[in-house]
């Protein structure tokens, strides 16, 4: 991988240190310009016409094909979305959930998991049986916990594939054996995932996986997208309903719902220069070779986590090594407030990083345009900020 070409297709890292990706990543310039160039043809050739429809409808196809591509599954258990947090509301608000059944997540999840599971709580009548485990709690702990707290009502395990917190991995294939036996489905939020490590539709016999494409994939705000196990698709009911619900109707009450493909989740007007922006980031991620970024982005944050951990009074939260371990590395700096911190790495040397309050923690995210004389950079800071 060549490094230096790579940092010129993202003007972001001319100007900065930029270690926030697990919040917004920035675009190569590649996607930038197809979301321009798409803006500019729609607008000259007019937007319904003819061809610029079909291009729209084209662009559709190539994305799910190169997101099926990239996450081994298939462009028909795929479904483009605003977002991660739409797709996981598509699956807890379809979900055939009756009063008294459980769902179990974890009390460090994401507020948009969390606030969701409370919602099914009110209106569904589900209990949501919260499991208490540490950052850096070791898998067999978290699936021995999250085992135990299964019942016959359990019916959804929902959690995070890679916590933001601390970008600890959860032992999904630990997990997904237990649920499976137990005929319990399993949701997986992937906001911290594409694009920062290899994913695997099938070999995670995942049923519903909700991921975004502004994060790590680097492309454009509002599109994200929802994979359902084929032959769970079915069992999905939409919430909001446009044309695609309907296989067949006719003025005077005919009416056949399509139940068993996901355009049925589709709704009417969707913006096409974001799907060509999604479409140039999973090509350039393709062109990279998404293994390949994985182990450099665990490197790097590698690299980080030894450096942070000289420096005294300094606890980093994340876990050590794969697989749990990814390129999001937590720290806190005693005495000191994590907003502080980061607000003296960008005084000082530009570093675009965040906290995150229930560690009073400092996030890096490492991403494979990071070199390891950034690195090297923003450590040195964190060490004189620390004084």
């Amino acid at each position: 991988m060549d490094i230096a070409k790579v940092r010129a297709e993202f003007p972001a890292c001319e100007r900065t240190v930029y270690l926030n990706t697990g919040f917004l990543g920035p675009s190569p310039r590649a996607v930038v310009k197809a979301v321009q160039d798409r803006i500019a043809y729609e607008n000259e050739e007019g937007p319904t016409t003819r061809h610029v429809l079909e291009s729209g409808r084209a662009l559709t196809d190539r994305a799910k094909l190169l997101l099926a591509q990239t996450v081994r599954a298939t462009p028909e258990e795929l479904h483009l979305t605003q977002n991660t947090t739409e797709g996981l509301n598509i699956v807890l608000n379809g979900f055939d959930w009756r009063p008294g059944d459980e769902m179990i997540t974890v009390n460090i999840e994401y507020p948009a998991v969390m606030i969701l599971a409370y919602h099914v709580r009110e209106r569904y009548g589900v209990n949501v049986r919260v499991v208490d485990i540490t950052p850096t709690e070791p898998p067999a702990s978290i699936v021995r916990k999250i085992t135990d707290a299964m019942t016959p009502r359990t019916r959804m395990v929902f959690l995070s594939h890679v916590h933001y917190l601390n970008g600890m991995r959860m032992p999904v294939a630990e997990l997904r054996r237990v649920t499976r036996q137990r005929g319990v489905r399993m949701l997986l939020d992937g906001a911290q995932c594409l694009g920062h490590i290899d994913l695997d539709m099938r070999g995670m016999d995942v049923d519903y996986y909700a991921m975004p494409g502004q994060k790590w994939l680097c492309g454009p705000d509002g599109i994200g997208a929802l994979y359902i196990k084929k032959e769970l698709i079915q069992e999905i009911k939409p919430h909001f309903v446009a044309f695609g619900v309907a296989k067949r109707w006719d003025a005077v009450g005919g009416y056949e719902e399509n139940v068993e493909t996901m355009n049925k989740f589709q709704l009417t007007t969707s913006s096409a220069p974001l799907r060509a922006g999604l479409v140039a980031a999973l090509e350039f991620f393709a062109g990279m070779g998404v293994k390949a970024i994985e182990q450099r982005n665990v490197d790097l944050a590698g690299v980080a986590k030894q450096a942070l951990s000289a420096i005294p009074g300094v606890t980093v939260h994340s876990p050590g090594e794969s697989p749990e371990a990814t390129g999001i590395v937590t720290f806190s700096v005693e005495g000191k407030n994590a907003k502080d911190v980061v607000d003296g790495l960008w005084e000082q040397r530009r570093v675009v990083t965040r906290s995150v309050e229930p560690l009073n923690g400092v996030r890096f995210s490492f991403h494979f345009f990071n070199t390891e004389e950034e690195v090297a950079m923003a450590t040195d800071t964190v060490r004189k900020l620390a004084t």
